[in-house]
């Protein structure tokens, strides 16, 4: 699809549907999941769980046409005005020849999620052009610590018909992804503040999510074009030789050949025991040949609080103006 479907703004009573697409709510997420949707609540929405939203099967959250008919289904329903996921995990691919890409594509509605939920972001705005949303997961922001700036930036994004224009971070930083809320509250830390790797100005649709869960999608049809993209990423788990592995699988595929700009997020990766290179020593050695302009420690990714970043919207950065901005509604 070249041409990007905005979906209508959220408004206070509208009603959320909840989905599982990938891993299962068990355990301390059950509470997690409760004070989630009284976070919700608490903002004048209406929320919907999903009828398969709390079934397991191993590490999956159900069998996947399950995990994918509750997505048709709140995209099927005039009632539900916006789809929020609630935990990421590792399989939601699975899910994709069960969607329903028409449903989706003549229901246009605000779908938001992040880490493994980046593939069906992509997906879906690959396949029926819909801007979808990289930002809150009910669980890891709603319900384990619901920020101001998280919940502000999210209601602005899909909730206001008008450009949010230049974006700015927060004062502190939670890097723990624990569901356990006291402790989440009692983990924040001065914020570092955005930094320009690379200097340059750009402009371009934003595109991306989640790096290793992105990278999934290579070699299919919702593998999306990075041609003059603002590509935003982040990562989490794993170490700096696997960044290292995903950025030199980008690279040889064309996407660093391609983009406009890129946005690196918090990355929380273990550290290489037997290195001294950095993450921005490994972004610099494999954007070397290229001039695009690359702002470091954006608030997207595994981490509170966070920003909502629309898939398919302008964007622009400008680093001798210090200018992350983001030029267009998401919604309408």
């Amino acid at each position: 699809m070249s041409t990007s479907i905005k979906p209508p703004h959220l408004e206070p009573r509208d009603t959320i549907g909840l989905v599982s697409p990938s891993f299962p709510v068990t355990g301390r997420g059950l509470d997690a999941l409760e004070r989630g949707i009284q976070a919700l609540e608490a903002q004048g929405f209406k929320v919907k769980v999903g009828e398969h939203a709390t079934n397991r099967i191993g590490y999956l959250a159900g069998h996947d046409c399950d995990r994918a008919q509750d997505i048709n289904r709140f995209f099927a329903d005039l009632t539900v005005k916006g789809i929020i996921g609630i935990l990421g995990g590792t399989n939601s691919n699975r899910l994709l020849p069960f969607l329903n890409w028409d449903t989706i594509q003549y229901n246009p509605k605000v779908f938001c999620g992040h880490s493994d939920i980046t593939v069906l972001n992509l997906a879906i705005h690959v396949h029926t052009g819909l801007v979808t949303f990289d930002g809150p997961n009910l669980i890891g922001q709603w319900g384990i610590a619901p920020y101001p700036y998280t919940i502000n930036h999210f209601y602005h994004i899909c909730g206001h018909v008008e450009p949010l224009g230049p974006l700015s971070p927060p004062a502190q930083i939670m890097r723990s992804v624990q569901y356990d809320e006291s402790v989440n509250r009692d983990s924040m830390e001065p914020h570092p503040g955005w930094r320009w790797l690379k200097p340059g100005y750009a402009q371009g649709r934003l595109i991306g999510g989640h790096l290793g869960s992105t990278l999934l999608l290579a070699g299919t049809p919702y593998w999306p074009t990075f041609k003059q993209k603002i590509w935003f990423w982040e990562e989490l788990g794993g170490s700096l030789r696997w960044v290292d592995r995903f950025l030199t699988h980008a690279r040889e595929i064309g996407v660093l050949g391609e983009i406009a700009g890129m946005i690196v997020g918090h990355c929380l990766i273990d550290e290489e025991p037997t290195t001294t290179q950095t993450l921005e020593d490994v972004i610099l050695e494999h954007t070397l040949p290229y001039s695009f302009p690359i702002l470091m420690n954006v608030d997207c990714g595994h981490l509170n609080p966070r920003l909502t970043m629309p898939n398919g919207v302008l964007a622009t950065l400008d680093a001798r103006n210090n200018l992350f901005s983001i030029d267009e509604p998401a919604v309408c």
